[in-house]
């Protein structure tokens, strides 16, 4: 008798099955995640132009439209260009400067919509989307990873990896760590993305994304490390309140976490007495950004100068990219500002804020009930906040981040749908 052969090892990642046009879309975010948002635009350009045929042509399959997306899908757009446009009527805005606005803010607002309806279709599934921005933020982390070991053997001295950062990201920050010569700072709007991606792998289970545990654990492992060096404080406390939140919901993986929590804090600092005087660098980062209380001086200056000008035009704003001609963060993008929300006051107006707010609190709807609702609804908070303290809400790679909540929050109201008529087919005669 032959005998049985043994059972395949399961696969690190389940794959889900994809037609090509689909694979354009997972493959321009997964591209989203890994390149800098502040650089390399041809080949963004490029990306962009193949999600937006891919999605094309996934969509041509179901090609009805309700009359509730098409007034979603132009609303926004037509108050920007009239923003825009009414700007320059009033000589408010600067033609070059406001284009670019436009042309920003249009264009994560078109991605994370057509991203919508592609999974409001069954089209695009959160295993296979995940699993896109999973493997463009691992890559962007083994890089950044790669960076900073070749600073800490010297192969790099830091000054030369700030230098070529700056050239291919101009809108990254980089920062030498003061007393420690062996490494420096280098966090860009990516970063931003991590958190979240880290927070949904804590919770592949309850969302039914199928993973190895060697995966969850590898990609834990260098995204706690890379966020840890990054000294992003935002980043920081994300993390914090996603892991706090994760416990508190489910308990019962409370002494795995407090384990893997101390054997990571056992590791850093053995990796850190093989290179420095873990005090010393210890010091460096809370020097560099827990310490750091000019930013925050900065931050109110900043909103002071801006609801200064918010003055002018409360109702429709001062135009699309409008900024503060005595105060500018950034000379590439003089709209662009760590407060966000106020520069956007200043820019859109109590009109243009309130439609805005309409469409990011629509989301809210999907995160109403269950525990996996609530850690997302949480998480989703965490993020528009995030407008409070950097200028990450309108990035062109913040799109993934959005796109994660929408895709995410359809796969509980799909599941939830489910349930509800399984239980009325239950209970029928």
């Amino acid at each position: 008798m032959i005998p049985a052969p043994a059972p395949a090892a399961p696969p690190l990642v389940t794959p889900t099955r994809a037609r090509g046009e689909l694979l354009l879309c997972y493959g321009f975010f997964a591209t989203l995640a890994l390149v800098p948002a502040s650089g390399l635009m041809p080949l963004k350009v490029v990306l962009l132009v193949g999600f937006g045929c891919g999605a094309a042509l996934a969509l041509r399959r179901r090609p009805r439209f309700r009359l509730s997306e098409v007034v979603l899908g132009l609303a926004l757009p037509a108050f920007l260009l009239a923003s825009f446009l009414l700007g320059l009527l009033r000589g408010s805005i600067e033609l070059d400067l406001g284009a670019r606005a436009l042309t920003n803010y249009t264009g994560v607002f078109v991605i994370v919509f057509v991203t919508y309806l592609l999974s409001r279709r069954g089209l695009v599934t959160l295993q296979s989307f995940f699993l896109a921005l999973l493997v463009g933020n691992s890559c962007y982390l083994a890089v950044k990873a790669a960076l900073l070991a070749l600073m800490v053997l010297g192969v790099l001295p830091p000054e030369t990896v700030v230098r070529y950062a700056t050239a291919i990201a101009p809108g990254a920050a980089v920062q030498e760590l003061g007393g420690v010569t062996l490494l420096a700072r280098i966090a860009v709007v990516n970063d931003i993305l991590t958190p979240f991606v880290f927070a949904l792998v804590l919770i592949a289970p309850q969302l039914r994304i199928q993973l190895n545990r060697v995966v969850r654990v590898a990609y834990g492992s260098i995204a706690v490390a890379m966020m840890t060096l990054s000294l992003t404080r935002y980043v920081w406390l994300t993390v914090i309140v996603a892991v706090a939140a994760y416990h508190g919901l489910w308990p019962r993986y409370l002494a795995r976490g407090v384990t893997l929590a101390g054997a990571v804090a056992c590791l850093w600092f053995v990796m850190a007495s093989g290179f420095t005087e873990p005090s010393t660098l210890l010091r460096a980062m809370i020097g560099a950004r827990l310490g750091d209380v000019e930013s925050i001086s900065v931050k109110r200056e900043q909103t002071a100068a801006i609801m200064g000008e918010v003055s002018q035009h409360p109702i429709l704003g001062n135009g699309i990219g409008a900024y503060v001609g005595d105060y500018v963060r950034d000379e590439r993008l003089q709209f662009q500002y760590e407060v966000q929300w106020a520069g956007l006051l200043m820019q859109l107006g109590i009109v243009g804020i309130g439609i805005v707010a309409a469409y990011l609190l629509s989301v809210v709807r999907w995160f109403r009930a269950g525990r996996v609702g609530m850690y997302l609804l949480l998480l989703y908070a965490l993020w528009l906040g995030s407008g409070f303290f950097n200028p990450y809400l309108t990035a062109l790679s913040s799109s993934a981040v959005y796109a994660l909540f929408v895709v995410a929050g359809i796969h509980l109201s799909t599941q939830a749908t489910g349930r509800a008529q399984a239980l009325a087919a239950s209970r029928s005669p």
